[in-house]
C-alpha cells in the first residue's frame, strides 16, 4: 500500500478518521512510505480559530488533540515497516515517530508552537529530549528551523538521500518481495548520500592533517603552516 500526498498531508480530501482505519485495517503489515508535506488540518485550526474554537466549539478542541495524539502513539506502535520523507514545515508528528526517516536537501524541520501559545506537542516531550545534549530544548523552547542535511544531522531524521532520487527509492522499495527490517534499511543505505564521499581525498587528507597539528600550535605558527599549505595546493 502507498500513502502520498493527498492522504498524508491531512489536506481536507482524506479525513483523520480515514488515515485512522488504513493504519488499523487489515493491511498493517503492509509496506507504508508516507510523504510528509505539512498538517495542514492542524495549521488551520490551531492557528486560525483556535482563539474561537475555545469559546465556541471546546468539544472539537478535544477531538482534535485526541485524535491526533492516539494517531502519534499508533505510528511509533504499529509493526510495519514505514518510511517517511520529512518535506516541509509541518507533519512532525505523522513523520518523527516512524522506524525509517528521511531527510532531503528540501526538508524543513520546526516546532514553533510557543509561538502560539501553544508547546510542542505530538510527542515532542518523549522526542526532543532525546537528541544529542540539549539541541531539543533549544529547538522546543525557540522554534529554531532546521534545514535540509541539518534535519539528519540533528538525529531527527535517520538518512539523507538527494531530492532527485526520491523517486528510484520508492521503485526499488516497493519491489522488495518480503520487507523486513533489514532490507529496507540495506536499500537506504545505497541512496543514504554521505558529504564526505563527495570530497576530494587529497583535501581531506591534508585537512586532519592541519587540524591534528594545529590544536597544539599558537595562532602565528597555525598561519604560517595555512600559508606553507596554501602554497603547496596551488602549485599542484
Amino acid at each position: 500500500m502507498m500513502l502520498k500526498s493527498p492522504i498524508s498531508i491531512y489536506d481536507g480530501k482524506k479525513s483523520r478518521n480515514s488515515l485512522n482505519t488504513i493504519f488499523g485495517s487489515k493491511e498493517a503489515n503492509t509496506r507504508i512510505i508516507l510523504e510528509v508535506q505539512g498538517d495542514q488540518i492542524r495549521n488551520r485550526y490551531l492557528n486560525k480559530t483556535l482563539s474561537e474554537a475555545r469559546n465556541t466549539n471546546q468539544k472539537m478542541l478535544q477531538d482534535l488533540f485526541r485524535e491526533e495524539y492516539i494517531l502519534n502513539n499508533a505510528i511509533d506502535f504499529i509493526s510495519i515497516r514505514k518510511m517517511t520523507v520529512l518535506q516541509s514545515l509541518n507533519g512532525v508528528g505523522v513523520s518523527v515517530h516512524g522506524q525509517f526517516r528521511v531527510a532531503t536537501e528540501k526538508s524543513l524541520f520546526a516546532m514553533p508552537e510557543t509561538a502560539i501559545g501553544l508547546f510542542p506537542d505530538v510527542g515532542g516531550g518523549y522526542f526532543l529530549p532525546r537528541l544529542q545534549g540539549k539541541l531539543g530544548y533549544f529547538l522546543a523552547l525557540t522554534g529554531f528551523r532546521l534545514k535540509g542535511r541539518d534535519v539528519y544531522t540533528a538525529g531527527i531524521a535517520t538518512h539523507f538521500v538527494d531530492f532527485e532520487k526520491l523517486g528510484m527509492l520508492e521503485e526499488d522499495l516497493l519491489a522488495l518481495k518480503s520487507p523486513s527490517k533489514e532490507n529496507i534499511a540495506d536499500v537506504l543505505e545505497t541512496y543514504h548520500a554521505k558529504v564526505i564521499n563527495k570530497m576530494s581525498p587529497t583535501s581531506l587528507k591534508i585537512t586532519l592533517r592541519q587540524l591534528l597539528e594545529g590544536s597544539s600550535k599558537t595562532l602565528p605558527e597555525v598561519l604560517t603552516m595555512e600559508y606553507r599549505l596554501s602554497q603547496a595546493c596551488m602549485n599542484n
